[in-house]
C-alpha cells in the first residue's frame, strides 16, 4: 500500500514538487536569518529577534507563493536555464515587494531596510544555487563517465541486478549504468545498486532521450516470446543499440560477459 502511494505521488510529480518547496522554504528561512545576523554582526538584539520570529513565516510563505504561482518550479532543476533564473528573479521581486507591503500594513516597519535588502539578495543566491546544484552534479557525473557507454537495463530482476553489479564492479568494461526499466508496478522508483527503475517499457523512448542512453541491455530471460517481441520493438523505436543477455546462471558460469 505504501509503495503504491509513493508510485502514485511520484508519477504525478507530487513528491518532486514537495521536495522543491521544502528546499526553497529551508534556504529562504536561512537567508532571512543570515540577513538579520549580518545586520547586527551575528548578535541580534532581543527586540529585533522578536521581530524576526514574528515576520519569518510570512517572509518565506509569500516568496513560496509567487515562486509556485508563476510556475518557476515546473521546470526540472537538472536542466535549469537562464530563462528559469529570470523567472525565479521575477517571482522573488514580486514576493519581496509583497512582503514590504505586508510589513507596512501590519505596522512592523521595525524590520531594518538593510535586512530586507540582504534577504532579497541572499534569497536569490540560495534559491538559485539550489537549482543549479543538480545541473552541476550531473555535469560532474557525466564528465567522470565520459569514456563509458551510458546504459539502460531492461529488467529489474536477478539478471538485471547481476549485470549492474558487474558493470559497477569492473570499470574496465566501459559501461555506465544509468537507468532501469521494468513493467512491474511494485518495482517503480526502487533502486538496484543505486540505479533507479525509471519507468516501464512503454516509457523507454522517453527515458532514452532524457538520459542520453548509448546502449540498451535486455535482461529479461523469463519473458515470453510475445513479451520479448514487444521489448525488441520498443528498443528499435529508440534507434539506440541494444543487446539481449541470457539468464543469471549463464552469467554466473562466465558464459556471458557484458
Amino acid at each position: 500500500m505504501k509503495q503504491k502511494l509513493l508510485n502514485f505521488l511520484s508519477s504525478r510529480g507530487i513528491l518532486t514538487n514537495f521536495f522543491k518547496v521544502l528546499i526553497d522554504a529551508s534556504v529562504l528561512m536561512l537567508a532571512y536569518f543570515i540577513a538579520f545576523g549580518l545586520r547586527f554582526d551575528l548578535n541580534i538584539p532581543a527586540q529585533h529577534f522578536i521581530v524576526f520570529k514574528h515576520t519569518i513565516g510570512f517572509a518565506v510563505v509569500i516568496q513560496l507563493f509567487f515562486i509556485n504561482v508563476l510556475g518557476v518550479n515546473q521546470s526540472q532543476w537538472r536542466y535549469v536555464s537562464l530563462q528559469d533564473v529570470l523567472n525565479l528573479l521575477a517571482a522573488l521581486i514580486i514576493g519581496w515587494i509583497g512582503f514590504i507591503i505586508y510589513l507596512y500594513f501590519a505596522n512592523l516597519l521595525s524590520v531594518p531596510r538593510s535586512v530586507l535588502f540582504l534577504y532579497f539578495i541572499l534569497g536569490f543566491i540560495f534559491t538559485g544555487t539550489a537549482r543549479f546544484a543538480p545541473r552541476l552534479l550531473f555535469k560532474i557525473q557525466s564528465r567522470f563517465a565520459r569514456d563509458k557507454k551510458r546504459v539502460l537495463v531492461i529488467g529489474a530482476g536477478k539478471a538485471g541486478e547481476m549485470i549492474i553489479r558487474q558493470m559497477k564492479g569492473d570499470p574496465s568494461l566501459g559501461f555506465y549504468p544509468v537507468a532501469l526499466v521494468d513493467d512491474s508496478p511494485k518495482k517503480q522508483n526502487t533502486k538496484i545498486h543505486g540505479v533507479k527503475v525509471s519507468g516501464t517499457v512503454n516509457d523507454l523512448k522517453r527515458i532514452v532521450k532524457k538520459k542520453y542512453i548509448d546502449e540498451i541491455i535486455i535482461a529479461t530471460p523469463a519473458a515470453s516470446p510475445g513479451e520479448m517481441r514487444r521489448i525488441v520493438r520498443a528498443c528499435e523505436e529508440t534507434e539506440v543499440d541494444f543487446k539481449t543477455v541470457p539468464g543469471p546462471k549463464e552469467i554466473v558460469n562466465g558464459m556471458v560477459q557484458v
